[in-house]
C-alpha cells in the first residue's frame, strides 16, 4: 500500500507534464495581456 500511495500521486502529476508544454504555449500570447493588466 506504500507504493501505491505514491503512485496516485504521480498519475496526476504525468497529465499536468502535457499540460504545461500546451498551456505555455497558449498562454505566451495572454501572457503579455497579463503584464499589462499587472
Amino acid at each position: 500500500m506504500i507504493p501505491m500511495i505514491p503512485m496516485i500521486p504521480m498519475i496526476p502529476m504525468i497529465p499536468m507534464i502535457p499540460m504545461i508544454p500546451m498551456i505555455p504555449m497558449i498562454p505566451m500570447i495572454p501572457m503579455k495581456n497579463i503584464k499589462k493588466l499587472i
